[in-house]
This record gives C-alpha cells, sequence and structure tokens, in this order.
C-alpha cells in the first residue's frame, strides 16, 4: 500500500493499493515523484519517512509516495523482514511501472529507503533495469546482506544514481560503499550526538535520516570532502580535494567515489552555510542548481507540514494484510479505511528465507 501525498493537499494523503481492477495513479507526470521506504519494525508514520517528506513538502512540489510495509517489517524476527523485501521490491516495481505508464520518465523518480528500505529500493531498481533517477540509501542494514552479492542488495547499478550514507556502519549498517557516491559523516559510525545516548548504536543508525532531512531544507549544510579514508580526512591529507554537499542535493554528474564530514553534536546538525526555506531548483536529472528559488506561498506551505516526527511511531495507517499478488493499482481515500484504520485484503501466509541473524537484533531497530 502507499501513501501519496501533494503539495497541495499535505495532511490527506491519498491510499493506492495494489489489485486488478484499475490502472490509475494519482500522480502528476510533470512533478517529480520521491518515494519513501521506512526501516525494520517501522511504518508510514515512523520519523525515518514523516522528517523526509514533511521536509520535501515543505520546500519542493512534489509528489511524496510512502510505502506502507510495516506488515512485513514487523518485529520481532528481524531475518523474516529482511526476506520480505523481494516481496516489497516487486510490489513497487509494479506501481512505478503504473506511474511510468501515466506519463512519467522514471529518471525523474526519487527512491529513499532507511535501513532495510535501502535494501528494498535497490532491488526494486534492479527491477527497473536501473532507469530510475536516482536512490538513496539511509545506513543500508547490515546483518543479511554484508554476505549477499549485489544483485541482492542496494548498488551503484540499480538506479541512474546512486547515494550512500553511512552512520551506524559495523554491526548495525554496512560500511561498505553502495553507491556511486557515499557518505560517511563522523566516520561513518560514530555520530557526535549519539555518544551521551543510552543505546548510542540505534541513535547512530536513525541520524541517516536525520542528517538528510537537515539537507533537504539547507543545501549547504553538509559539505564534504572527497577522501580515501576517515584517518586521511582527519589528517588533512585530503583538503585540497572536491566538495560536494551531502544529501538531497548531492550533485549526480560530478560526485564519485568516498566522501567524508563532520557535524555539529546538536542542531542544526550541518555545519555548512544556512539557506533554509529555499528551493534549489533540484532536479532528478540534473546537477544542483545554485540558483535559489523562494518560490513557497503561505498558501502552498498548508499545516502541519514543518519538520517533525511523532516519536511514538504509532501506527496510523496500517494494513491488515499485505497484499499477495502484485498488478494494476487502485486509488482509494483514506475514508475507505475501516474501523481499525485497516484496508480490507485477503491474508496471505509469508514463506521467506531465514537467515542465521541474531534474535537480539531485533531489539536495536524498534521505532525506525
Amino acid at each position: 500500500v502507499y501513501l501519496v501525498t501533494l503539495r497541495s493537499n499535505p495532511v490527506n494523503p491519498i491510499v493506492v493499493a495494489i489489485n486488478s481492477t484499475s490502472t490509475s495513479t494519482p500522480v502528476d507526470p510533470s512533478l517529480d515523484i520521491v518515494v519513501i521506504l521506512h526501516g525494520f519494525t517501522g511504518s508510514v508514520s515512523s520519523k525515518s519517512v514523516t522528517l523526509i517528506r514533511d521536509a520535501l513538502l515543505f520546500v519542493r512540489n512534489v509528489t511524496v509516495v510512502a510505502v506502507q510495509w510495516e506488515q512485513l517489517a514487523r518485529g520481532p524476527w528481524y531475518d523474516e523482514a529482511a526476506g520480505n523485501i523481494d516481496i516489497v521490491a516487486e510490489h513497487l516495481f509494479q506501481f512505478l511501472l503504473s506511474v511510468e505508464e501515466s506519463g512519467l520518465y522514471l529518471d525523474r523518480a526519487h527512491i529513499i529507503g532507511f535501513s532495510l528500505g535501502a535494501h528494498a529500493a535497490g532491488l526494486a531498481g534492479a527491477m527497473l533495469e536501473g532507469r530510475v533517477g536516482r536512490i538513496s540509501g539511509l545506513d543500508p542494514a547490515r546483518p543479511g546482506f554484508d554476505t549477499r552479492n549485489s544483485t541482492g542488495r542496494l548498488d551503484a547499478s540499480d538506479a541512474r544514481f546512486v547515494v550512500g550514507v553511512h552512520t551506524g556502519a559495523g554491526f548495525v549498517a554496512m560500511s561498505e560503499a553502495v553507491g556511486h557516491v557515499d557518505f560517511y559523516p563522523n566516520g561513518g559510525s560514530k555520530q557526535p550526538h549519539c555518544q551521551t545516548e543510552d543505546i548510542p548504536l540505534v541513535c547512530n543508525h536513525f541520524m541517516a535520516y536525520t542528517y538528510y532531512a537537515e539537507s533537504i531544507y539547507n543545501a549547504a549544510a553538509f559539505p564534504a570532502r572527497l577522501c580515501s579514508s576517515w584517518a586521511d580526512f582527519e589528517a588533512g591529507s585530503c583538503d585540497a580535494n572536491d566538495v560536494v554537499p551531502m544529501g538531497y542535493y548531492t550533485p549526480n554528474k560530478t560526485a564519485r567515489g568516498l566522501y567524508f564530514l563532520k557535524t555539529n553534536a546538536q542542531e542544526p546538525y550541518g555545519l555548512g552555510e544556512a539557506h533554509h526555506g529555499v528551493d534549489f531548483d533540484h532536479s532528478l536529472s540534473n546537477d544542483l542548481s545554485t540558483t535559489p528559488q523562494n518560490n513557497i506561498t503561505e498558501q502552498e506551505k498548508g499545516p502541519n507540514i514543518l519538520l517533525s516526527g511523532d516519536g511514538n511511531d504509532k501506527d496510523i495507517y496500517s494494513t491488515s494484510d499485505h497484499l499477495s499478488n502484485p498488478g494494476d493499482v487502485e486509488v482509494q481515500s483514506l475514508n475507505d479505511l475501516d474501523s481499525n484504520n485497516h484496508l480490507s485484503s485477503n491474508s496471505h501466509k509469508l514463506n521467506v528465507t531465514h537467515f542465521s541473524i541474531l534474535i537480539a537484533l531485533s531489539s536495536i531497530f524498534l521505532l525506525t
């Protein structure tokens, strides 16, 4: 199930369900489309979705699609959720084909995936033969994927331009490069904001989408430098190398390789110049324009679209069952949800591949 949110009506998303009765989509082919995928135990009301969605709708006139795969991502068994990303990717593949048939070129599509969602994004991109304009993998999950080859996880062949942001690399997330360009804030594993937290391992992981949301508001927030390693970066060996912005505005034509940067320990996390509230005429098929276009009116902003998150990650738009057969799409309104906020669909039993992963891992992905 997909929640399609438009800038013209940011508080009433349209529910799009996969079935065999309709081929229509609520997607305006004149607008760029951004698809957001949450991670393990997440939902469309998780901060990994809401922070990025709200930032996009505040700054740009785009179509934002949140993929609701909560029932496939639920705990406590991480290995089952990891196996389910193949199902998620197949449904997303079918949805994007429908979007393409509506007249929107896939090079104007951008998929943003957090943790497990990053790999689901990659698999969907691979099914589309790399025709998607951009995939941003936010701290791609490591367990179960470090042993997969590139066809079973996010990699640079999955889109025209693939960006990796690594903040919890090591046990939770991948340290290996996954894209055309990979960013390693503060070395990629220990974020300054998290070192006083009760569970810094989890906090480090969450900072990937936190930084990314801030980068949407402020294109210059996170200047990163090309370098071969964090040690060389800290030693100053790369001071003469190329600098590009980390995040939503990373230029797709010039950014290649590994980039490192430092951040603040508190908000705002970016150390770059402030350009808040400015639309940088970002096009997925072109490099970042340096000419700001502050074309946001009060009417366009709409209510309740400022940077925020609900903290409790309460299930608001859950589906009682996932859909068994990818196919065409049917557009529904939230009024079609039943008294339990569920869309009716036929349940079926999952057949998934189980990985040999510690059960204890599930506890560190809460509220993603």
